[in-house]
């Protein structure tokens, strides 16, 4: 294709900004009963933080209109999540909580909320473990996160709610709606950042890194 400018949400920017096409490749594919799908693989960067993507061009001919005109799917490599921002300074989580939560992320963009739900719980567990907290679930772990002085009892409190995490003890764990599931990440992703991502940047502001 000869777009030389592209509209797409950047990853490192956070918002829609203009990208260069760097390259592109097209291939198109049939099947048994003569339908044909074309695929165009574009490699791009962002104009204004140079960070690189894929993207993804889709059509078939069997959708076509009248006037041959076909609808097309566009996909974003990595994936962009749905209606949520990926965390900042992602990289001062530790290993363990970083794994699990970009897991969740990709989760949210292959549209599957039951296993982003799962995920928090997953994600939760981790940052008691990491924080050495002591309980013989998750309701008492959380619990021992506030006795240490981790968490404030309010954040306990929220954390734990049924309808942030679901039912464990009745194995009550349904997909919300995508606003509820968002909201519930954003507020686990706040606790993270007041774990661990704050407490870095104070480091790294006063050994004078920033």
């Amino acid at each position: 294709m000869n777009d030389n400018s592209i509209l797409v949400r950047c990853r490192s920017c956070r918002r829609d900004t203009r990208h260069s096409l760097v390259a592109d490749a097209e291939q198109v594919c049939e099947d048994e009963r003569g339908g044909r799908e074309r695929f165009i693989y574009q490699l791009i960067r962002c104009k204004g933080c140079e960070t690189l993507s894929c993207r993804e061009i889709r059509t078939a001919s069997d959708q076509a209109d009248e006037k041959g005109a076909a609808p097309y799917e566009v996909t974003l490599y990595p994936p962009r999540a749905a209606g949520h921002e990926w965390l900042e300074h992602i990289r001062h989580l530790p290993g363990p909580v970083e794994r699990v939560y970009r897991e969740i992320l990709g989760a949210i963009n292959a549209g599957l909320p039951l296993l982003a739900t799962i995920g928090l719980r997953t994600l939760i567990e981790a940052v008691c473990h990491d924080a050495r907290a002591k309980g013989k679930n998750l309701e008492s772990l959380i619990d021992s996160l506030a006795d240490l002085g981790v968490l404030s009892k309010a954040q306990a409190t929220t954390l734990y709610s049924p309808r942030l995490v679901g039912n464990p003890g009745t194995h009550q764990i349904t997909a919300p709606e995508s606003p509820k599931l968002n909201a519930a990440l954003r507020i686990t992703e706040t606790i993270l950042e007041t774990l661990y991502v704050i407490p870095r940047l104070k480091q790294d502001l006063q050994t004078g890194r920033l």
